[in-house]
């Protein structure tokens, strides 16, 4: 209205200060969307994610998400739900309270998430060890993207502790200073301007650490005393060759963990693709230490990378007759632990990642070209979480029934049946017969409540970052209660993918 009648007009002189902004956010906007959430997961399926953690003002709070199928919008939704502040030992109690103020049922508990925190999911006295008893049926899910980091992490802590050490203070000593940023970034096109009039084709990784080296090599004569001693340690670290073979043979592996992880931190991740990911992870890492019979490698059998065996043998020929004490230094010190890093990361992924794969596995058996194959198809025992089936002789039924159907010729489908399970799903749910009546309904009811499971975390952890974005150190007295408001109307629209301006408030 304001935008059809602003100026010219008797809206021109309205002004919306915060008294009022904040007024229309408690008193229409939050509880709208509050009101039209809570009717549209009337009976439904849902799963809830929970993680904590402290604001600006050290305040320590929870927040909760559920998953859910809209019968709205005929899809999978995540919906933010509340923001308590926790106080003492009240986590259960926090979210049986959030849900019951929004009329949902522990019942109807598909999963219940986490990033695997032992006061959330351990067995003696956690909100998991509560919930089990309020919901036998329900699934624990840890997350996938903090699983993957924990491996890693404790991966590289077999890896020398210098290594680390040069990764903090590298950044702590540009973090909070722009003239040495401003310098090294003039020496960093210096020497890039340099190699390409000699014609030389520098890779990105060797280009920086060269001119890492550089910089702190004129930073140590040019720093104060404090200073000093910290660049002469960290040009130390960077001319010493253990150090850059160990970075040139950690990053093509890094990078796929992080490819991994930011593929699980996806809010729509199909099933079928989640355990290929999972898969492809583990057996790639398997076969660097390992044979066929599952016997580790000896350290010369073990595969170390096509970068770090080319940067070995050209680091060997530029040392000329001290190359022999390099390649020997190489093979007792960096190539031993390289080993051990990359089996003690196989460890950790076998010991963390099984019970996902196993829930993923199962999923995948629920994607369209699984359930329409004549010959990879699971049996109806197969199928995951069976315990959600309400009438489980119907269900076999259509289940039998459902491949022997020729859905290309459906209208609902238009001759294009979707790779993704969930819309797939969907689709069969809006199929009639001449009746009106659904031979497919329960096969899908079911189908849609086992999909709507949390895959990670990180749906959460965005919403802890516009907590922090809206309570700053300028608006740190900001109350819980506006905070929560402030958080639905935002999560709202970037859920749903509008824009505040399209925005329609239900009356």
């Amino acid at each position: 209205m304001m935008q059809k009648h602003g100026k010219g007009s008797i809206f021109e002189e309205l002004r919306l200060h915060r008294t009022k902004c904040s007024r229309i956010i408690e008193r229409v906007l939050s509880p709208s969307l509050k009101e039209e959430l809570k009717e549209d997961m009337v009976g439904a399926r849902f799963s809830a994610l929970a993680d904590e953690s402290n604001d600006i003002s050290v305040d320590k709070n929870l927040c909760l998400v559920v998953i859910y199928f809209s019968m709205k919008t005929e899809k999978i939704e995540v919906a933010y739900l509340s923001l308590y502040q926790v106080i003492e030992a009240t986590l259960f109690k926090v979210i049986e309270t959030s849900l019951q103020d929004m009329d949902l049922q522990w019942t109807n508990c598909v999963g219940f998430g986490s990033d695997g925190a032992s006061n959330m999911v351990g067995i003696h006295n956690s909100v998991w060890s509560r919930i089990e008893e309020k919901a036998p049926n329900c699934t624990l899910f840890k997350c996938i993207c903090h699983s993957l980091a924990l491996c890693v992490k404790i991966a590289f802590d077999t890896l020398p502790s210098n290594l680390g050490y040069i990764l903090s203070e590298v950044s702590s000593w540009f973090s909070n200073s722009t003239l040495r940023r401003e310098n090294y970034m003039a020496l960093y096109d210096a020497i890039g301007d340099l190699d390409a009039e000699e014609g030389k084709i520098t890779k990105a990784g060797s280009s920086l650490w060269c001119t890492l080296k550089q910089y702190f090599l004129t930073a140590e004569q040019l720093s104060d005393q404090s200073a000093r001693m910290k660049a002469r340690f960290i040009k130390e670290m960077l001319c010493d060759d253990n150090n850059y073979l160990f970075f040139i043979f950690l990053e093509p592996i890094v990078k796929e963990v992080e490819r991994v992880n930011a593929f699980f931190q996806s809010s729509k991740a199909d099933p079928e693709q989640m355990v290929k990911e999972l898969d492809l992870l583990h057996r790639s890492i398997k076969i660097r230490v390992k044979d066929a019979n599952g016997t580790n490698l000896s350290l010369s059998r073990v595969d170390f990378g096509g970068a770090f065996m080319t940067m070995l043998m050209s680091l060997v020929r530029e040392r000329g007759p001290r190359g022999d004490a390099l390649q020997q230094s190489v093979n007792q010190n960096v190539k031993t632990r390289a080993q051990t890093f990359m089996e003690t990361l196989l460890i950790q992924l076998e010991a963390r990642m099984p019970v996902s794969q196993q829930v993923f596995r199962g999923l995948s058996t629920l994607c369209s070209q699984k359930v329409l194959s004549q010959s990879g198809r699971a049996t109806f025992l197969e199928l995951p979480s069976r315990h959600l089936i309400q009438d489980v002789g119907l269900v076999e039924m259509q289940y039998r029934k459902i491949q022997l159907h020729i859905w290309q010729e459906e209208s609902i489908f238009n001759g294009d049946l979707p790779q993704e399970s969930e819309s797939f799903w969907a689709k069969i749910r809006l199929y009639k017969l001449s009746d009106e009546s659904h031979p497919y309904r329960e096969l899908v009811d079911y189908a849609l409540a086992a999909l709507s499971v949390p895959v990670s975390n990180a749906i959460v952890e965005r919403i802890f970052s516009h907590v922090t974005f809206v309570k700053n150190k300028n608006r740190s007295t900001l109350s819980l209660q506006m905070l929560d408001l402030i958080i639905r109307v935002r999560m709202h629209l970037r859920l749903k993918g509008i824009c505040c301006t399209s925005l329609i408030v239900p009356l």
